[in-house]
């Protein structure tokens, strides 16, 4: 017999722990806010009181331990992500956290096999996978390149120079913050392979934290494995060469202060272009972009529930699902740990 709510703890109560997963599972049908743990001993009182969670815990190894808790959602600093997630499947919850999974292959695969071992739900934040635009653009991508309709596909092209997304989403944002500093000497993990020089471990963590979406969003919309045959590096500008299943994929990314979001991915046929412009992350009234072209002319593609359907809250609703179904997450650790093996095939063209 199906639960009637699944009871959902959350670790971490930060801005986006607030904004993009507490606020969504607040309006999440099929599940219930049941506890809270938080380092920040005022934060968390605060959180759960506005939140009216109704169990709060110093810290995640309590929460953990509590056995009405079917799930937990980890939003914690990106280094103890990964033993956070540890915990939590050790202790038999289900479980999704925040992007990126690990730091490493190694860290991940030890994730990932924790979780098949216990039979748990184990996903990652990938939320662009659930925004209806991008959804949708999956599908025509699929047909077309089934049914030939604009000819071959000839590339791909991601890019993504986001900036600071602040902006795009201060309107509605509904959130608290304290004074308290987050404590130290929690168990972290390293934050980079241990293949790489340690002079561009905190690089790469940035790079994987940042720019892991777009390689996640990259498989998902092209349905490859691709594989890395180059990579550039200059002052936090990064351009990639893939091969995905015979079509040339090239990504380009970049950390810049600019506030115009600029992210997307381009399908180039051989008689027409379809463009995908993203979102920026916390922009609540906006889902992705899709913009045809053929002959120099381009047009926008509507959809149903575009401009209404937000990724995270998305996102929430799936995993509730994912747990109440049995299904397979569309963002799986197994899956996610595909991310991990592209980012560092990458690194290893990085030229000290």
């Amino acid at each position: 017999m199906k639960k009637k709510f699944i009871n959902i703890g959350f670790i971490g109560a930060g801005m986006i722990g607030q904004v993009g997963h507490i606020s969504c599972y607040q309006k999440t049908v099929g599940c219930r806010l049941s506890a809270l743990a938080e380092l920040r001993p005022e934060l968390g009182e605060k959180v759960a009181k506005q939140k009216n969670i109704r169990k709060l815990y110093k810290t995640h190894f309590q929460l953990i331990q509590d056995p009405a808790i079917d799930a937990v959602i980890v939003v914690t600093k990106r280094p103890t992500t990964g033993p956070v997630v540890l915990d939590a499947l050790n202790a038999g919850k289900h479980v999704l956290s925040e992007k990126p999974m690990a730091h490493s292959v190694e860290q991940a695969q030890l994730l990932v096999t924790k979780a098949q071992q216990k039979n748990l739900k184990y996903s990652i934040g990938f939320m662009k996978r659930h925004d209806p635009g991008v959804i949708f653009a999956k599908k025509i991508l699929e047909q077309a390149r089934l049914d030939l309709r604009w000819g071959e596909l000839v590339s791909i092209h991601c890019y993504s120079h986001g900036g600071n997304f602040a902006p795009h989403c201060q309107k509605g944002l509904d959130y608290i913050m304290t004074e308290e500093n987050r404590p130290e000497g929690i168990n972290s993990w390293k934050i980079a392979p241990n293949w790489l020089d340690k002079s561009l471990h905190d690089e790469y963590a940035s790079f994987l934290n940042v720019f892991s979406h777009d390689l996640n969003l990259i498989r998902y919309l092209a349905g490859t494995k691709p594989e890395v045959l180059s990579a550039s590096f200059c002052k936090k500008n990064y351009g990639v060469v893939l091969d995905s299943d015979g079509v040339k994929t090239t990504l380009e990314f970049s950390e810049k202060e600019s506030t115009n979001w600029n992210e997307g991915v381009t399908f180039t046929f051989k008689n027409a272009t379809l463009a995908i412009q993203l979102a920026a992350p916390l922009d609540k009234n906006k889902t992705a972009k899709i913009i045809l072209t053929i002959a120099g002319k381009s047009q926008n593609i509507a959809y149903t529930n575009q401009n209404k359907c937000w990724a995270f809250q998305n996102q929430a609703s799936a995993f509730i699902e994912d747990i109440r179904h049995n299904r397979v997450p569309i963002t799986s650790g197994a899956d996610s740990l595909c991310d991990l093996f592209m980012a560092e095939k990458i690194w290893r063209f990085y030229k000290t």
